[in-house]
């Protein structure tokens, strides 16, 4: 994912990229190191998986770390943001709300020209 993501980026230039449904942060870190100049946002609704993504954040190159944050949030909630992009890996179907929500809120977070990638399970594609 990504690589997928990264491809789809520009990498010379600085950039906001959430990471919606992060889990345990594994691929916003592995985007921060992709993307030297993007500052990422991971988020999710657990808890217990934004603790494991700060632990997983500390021992990342300080570089690195510095530009991500995690947070805890009801995306649906969540005050509207300014992205270039907004990842999601196997998550968007279990937000639960109205899919016409959801896609108000994600295309309202996304910058013009900003980009939206995400990966669904196949037996919900």
């Amino acid at each position: 994912m990504c690589e997928i993501v990264a491809s789809r980026l520009p990498a010379d230039r600085a950039i906001d990229v959430v990471d919606l449904g992060c889990g345990t942060g594994s691929l916003a870190c592995l985007l921060a190191a992709a993307l030297p100049r993007a500052t990422i946002v991971g988020l999710d609704i657990s808890a217990p998986n934004i603790a494991l993504a700060n632990a997983r954040k500390s021992v990342q190159d300080a570089a690195i770390g510095a530009r991500i944050r995690f947070e805890q949030a009801d995306y649906l909630d969540r005050a509207q943001s300014s992205a270039d992009a907004i990842a999601s890996d196997g998550v968007l179907h279990l937000i639960p709300g109205s899919t016409r929500a959801l896609f108000a809120k994600l295309a309202a977070d996304l910058r013009p020209g900003g980009v939206l990638v995400a990966c669904m399970p196949y037996d919900c594609a």
